[in-house]
């Protein structure tokens, strides 16, 4: 199957049940959380959801928007470990309410890349800020995988306004209305 921008969520969650449950993804990283997440690992752990953001979470800055992740065990040099959430046995401990970024399962399977990207396109780039599209933009020029819908191109269709955007001439969403 081919995965676009356009691609539903429960379309993405099907493909991301191919995940091999290895814990790779999980000794490298923690999932962003996104709409209800925090609110279904609260009351999997019966707190509210302000204890559980304090007990279990940190913040992260990624295209210019803040967003909530399970902390990470930190390595001696100070590289990300893994989930705080992730078993002896590569099990995840909250597998039932896991974060939407962790049940698509963006890892070491096939359509990895893709679901990353559809990710990616769907929860963290905001087409109306020019930072967050630079960024993409960065994220595309290291090799990143363009997904059908996904191209700057699609994303901005004005080509004057996706070069004042990249040439950083456009520096507000003001700009962009």
């Amino acid at each position: 199957m081919e995965i676009t921008k356009t691609t539903t969520l429960k379309e993405i969650i099907q493909i991301g049940k191919d995940c091999k449950k290895c814990g790779a993804c999980c000794k490298h990283a923690s999932g962003f959380l996104i709409g209800d997440d925090l609110k279904r690992i609260a009351k999997y752990f019966d707190m509210s959801e302000e204890t559980a953001k304090q007990q279990f979470m940190e913040e992260l800055d990624f295209y210019s928007k803040k967003f909530m992740k399970p902390k990470t065990m930190k390595h001696k040099s100070g590289q990300t470990g893994q989930c705080i959430f992730l078993g002896d046995k590569n099990e995840c401990k909250i597998h039932d309410v896991k974060p939407l970024q962790c049940r698509i399962g963006i890892g070491c399977q096939a359509h990895g890349a893709d679901l990353y990207s559809w990710f990616v396109l769907n929860h963290c780039v905001d087409i109306k800020n020019p930072e967050t599209l630079r960024q993409y933009a960065h994220y595309l020029r290291a090799g990143g995988k363009v997904i059908p819908g996904g191209s700057l191109r699609e994303l901005v269709k004005d080509e004057k306004m996706l070069k004042k955007i990249l040439g950083r001439e456009v520096l507000t969403e003001e700009h962009l209305n």
